[in-house]
């Protein structure tokens, strides 16, 4: 469901723009189609499915971060999982059409391939594959997963969380009142808000959420998991809203920093409320054949689909889409469906970097 919104968002951007569809009462713009023009906030929500994925394992004591042997085992397997198809993007993304021997081109796949991207001015948003700059928050965000962890172990989860939450709104808070723009990249996004210190405290929430589950065994409970998740939903609604507030100048800019907390209410309601659904309707949907094949694939959709989008879509970040676009989309959806899938197959599961666990 993430991936789905956040290829929506690149693909229906130029058309569906903050205030699409706002009613005005007055002096009052409520706008009632803000999740759409603002589903680019599903990357809050990979940030935190991401800690809940990787600290589930520790949480629930089948692996441990006890010595230094088992961070490094723990790098050598996230490098495995994210280097192999962010090498080959990477790659594709600044070297086709051009020439191999270009030294700014070489410099350029270097910073992309190393993460070192994430501290340069030029290349935090990679000029040819934009969507990059979270998969950098991602590497760094890995790369601190044990002190993290060992922070959760020492002084209990909630309390390592919520000194993190404060940590992440003070890069916010720093990058949006004390440096008004100096590190704005657009409508949407800063170098400083945005890194991976701003966005930790989302990468926080997911391994809380997984320390949480991991006291509790899975039980069915169904009605309050419907809650959780429609509660969840309406934050999310909420942040929306107040995001194309902020884009319509309604809201001050200044004030999005205090937005992230906020969107991690929903993000945390949407989690919990699937978790705590175990066979009720939110389970069914999630178990969804269709869905599971998009989401194991999430990772090569993510990847490619800004490549594939511009390959295709060229006109789209000229103009809006038309009646007439509907067939070029058609084309678009099934060559990423294809990419993906091979990407899938031949990169993120290659037995040469990805081996076979045993039962």
């Amino acid at each position: 469901m993430a991936i789905l919104a956040i290829v929506l968002h690149h693909l229906v951007s130029p058309s569906v723009v903050p205030g699409w569809h706002a009613v005005t009462i007055g002096a009052l713009t409520i706008p009632i189609a803000s999740p759409i023009t603002n589903s680019w906030l599903a990357v809050n929500l990979f940030f935190v499915l991401s800690g809940f994925v990787i600290f589930l394992p520790y949480a629930a004591g089948r692996r441990a971060l006890d010595s230094s042997a088992a961070c490094f085992a723990f790098w050598r397997a996230r490098a495995r999982r994210l280097f192999p198809l962010l090498c080959i993007v990477s790659f594709v993304s600044v070297f086709l059409g051009e020439s191999l021997l270009d030294p700014a081109l070489i410099r350029e796949f270097l910073l992309l391939v190393s993460g070192l991207f994430v501290f340069t001015k030029d290349f935090w948003m990679p000029p040819q594959n934009v969507v990059l700059w979270s998969l950098g928050a991602e590497i760094w965000m890995s790369l601190l997963f044990p002190l993290v962890a060992t922070a959760f172990f020492r002084f209990g989860p909630s309390r390592a969380t919520a000194a993190i939450f404060l940590s992440s709104l003070a890069v916010r808070f720093t990058a949006t009142w004390l440096c008004a723009g100096e590190f704005q990249v657009n409508a949407y996004l800063d170098r400083l808000a945005d890194s991976f210190a701003g966005r930790l405290d989302d990468f926080a929430l997911g391994m809380l959420i997984a320390a949480r589950w991991a006291e509790r065994p899975a039980t069915d409970r169904s009605a309050r998991g419907l809650w959780l998740f429609v509660s969840g939903a309406a934050a999310v609604w909420l942040v929306a809203t107040l995001w194309d507030l902020v884009s319509l100048g309604f809201i001050p800019r200044r004030y999005s920093c205090f937005l992230n907390p906020l969107m991690a209410i929903g993000s945390f309601g949407l989690l919990a409320g699937a978790l705590a659904s175990c066979n009720g309707i939110i389970a069914r949907l999630l178990r969804n054949r269709a869905l599971g094949a998009i989401g194991v694939a999430c990772y090569s959709i993510y990847a490619w689909h800004f490549l594939v989008e511009r390959a295709i879509l060229p006109w789209i970040p000229g103009r809006p889409i038309g009646v007439g676009d509907i067939p070029s989309i058609l084309l678009y959806g099934a060559v990423l469906s294809a990419v993906s899938f091979v990407s899938y197959r031949l990169i993120e599961q290659n037995p040469l970097w990805t081996p076979r666990r045993t039962p």
